[in-house]
Order: C-alpha cells, then sequence, then structure tokens
C-alpha cells in the first residue's frame, strides 16, 4: 500500500508488527488518521508470511523463516527509498512497530539511507523476544546450541554499536512484557530512548501517542 502523497515533501515507511491483523491495523490507526497532522506521503510494508496467521505460524517455524523474514522487509524498504530518491523527495523517515521496529533497526544498520528512524516497541536484541518472553512457549524444547545460534543471529547489539545513532529516535513501552523495556533499551547503548507506559498490546493501540513520536522526531 502506498500514497506518497505530492510530487514533493516527507515521507514515513511504515512496517507492521508480527502477526498483526490485518498487517495494516496500525497503519490505518496511527498514521493514515493522523494524515493531516503528520502531512507526509505514507508507504506501507507488508513482512512474508503475513497472508494470515497459519501463514505466519508455518513462516517462522525455522531460524531460516526468521531470517528470510526479516532480509525481504529490510531489502524492499531499501529499494522504496532508492525510488524515492528518483523522485527527489525532501526526506524519508522509516518507522514500524515491534517487528517493524526490529525491521527499522536493520534497515539503519545495513543501510543507513533514510533520513530518520523511528523504531516503536523494539530494540535490537531480537533474541530475546524469542527466547526471554512469552514467546518461548510456542517454541520447542531447544538444545543448548540451537539456543546460542538463535542469541547470535538474531541479536544484532554490536552491529547497532558500531554505528552513528544519531537520527534513531526509538519510543519503548514501560511495561512490556514480550519487547521487555530494561533489555531493549540497554541493547540501544548510548541512544537516547523515550519510553512511555503501556505494556505490548495497549502501547500497539495507542495511536495518538505514537502518532505524535513520530511526528515529533520525522524527519
Amino acid at each position: 500500500m502506498a500514497d506518497a502523497g505530492s510530487e514533493e515533501g516527507p515521507v514515513i515507511i511504515y512496517h507492521h508488527g508480527a502477526s498483526e491483523s490485518p498487517p495494516d491495523f496500525g497503519f490505518n490507526r496511527i498514521l493514515v488518521a493522523g494524515r493531516e497532522e503528520l502531512n507526509a506521503g505514507l508507504i506501507f510494508v507488508r513482512a512474508p508470511f503475513h497472508q494470515s496467521i497459519s501463514d505466519f505460524r508455518k513462516g517462522i517455524a525455522t531460524l531460516d523463516g526468521w531470517m528470510t523474514m526479516l532480509a525481504v522487509s529490510v531489502c524492499l524498504i531499501e529499494e522504496i527509498i532508492v525510488r524515492l530518491a528518483e523522485m527527489e523527495r525532501t526526506s524519508v523517515t522509516v518507522s514500524g512497530t515491534s517487528l517493524g521496529g526490529f525491521v527499522t533497526n536493520l534497515h539503519r544498520i545495513h543501510f543507513g539511507t533514510a533520513d530518520a528512524y523511528i523504531p516503536i516497541m523494539a530494540g535490537t536484541a531480537l533474541d530475546s523476544v524469542l527466547l526471554d518472553s512469552p514467546y518461548r512457549r510456542a517454541l520447542p524444547r531447544l538444545t543448548e546450541s540451537e539456543e546460542k545460534e538463535i542469541r547470535e543471529v538474531l541479536n544484532f547489539e554490536d552491529d547497532f554499536a558500531g554505528i552513528d545513532p544519531d537520527n534513531v529516535y526509538p519510543l519503548l513501552a514501560r511495561f512490556d512484557e514480550i519487547v521487555k523495556y530494561p533489555r531493549q533499551k540497554d541493547s540501544y547503548g548510548s541512544c537516547p530512548v523515550s519510553e512511555f507506559p503501556k505494556s505490548h498490546v495497549t502501547g500497539a493501540l495507542a495511536a495518538l501517542p505514537v502518532r505524535r513520536h513520530i511526528a515529533q522526531y520525522m524527519a
């Protein structure tokens, strides 16, 4: 879904959360409903495996599935930014909630071609979401080596520490039991982190404060 607005002006690229149903639920509540306030073109990115809940569960059943999902989303965002550059748009902001926030951070690490990055309820330790939250109950019994591999592959704290985070503006939910606030705040290192008094679910439904955060820091 894309509406880049006028031929000039800022654009926000937004990526949804994992298993969000419908995938553009948050996009519509946060951005489309606040179009006049944001005064920006809006582009929605849907990850692989999100045609249905069953499709999502099958897609993330393996670590390869997780990596495919993340890689496709990150590369798609980069391709959109390349096209926007050809259109000479004034600025591009990448944002997303939960899974979309992790994708936002990965794009900053591997490409860094957007003007601002606003990850919502996400950090740089995706491994912790799978292994240290209620998500763990949905995983099969893991061997020590399997858990170690997940930690190594889905943690990108060191990669994030190697970039200048001056255009990254995270928002974390203080009472989040999935994307846990203390763990993910630490994962940002020296990057300043904003917070709001929500859980993962209530934060995902809190369209107004999320929109205001995006409006404050968008490029």
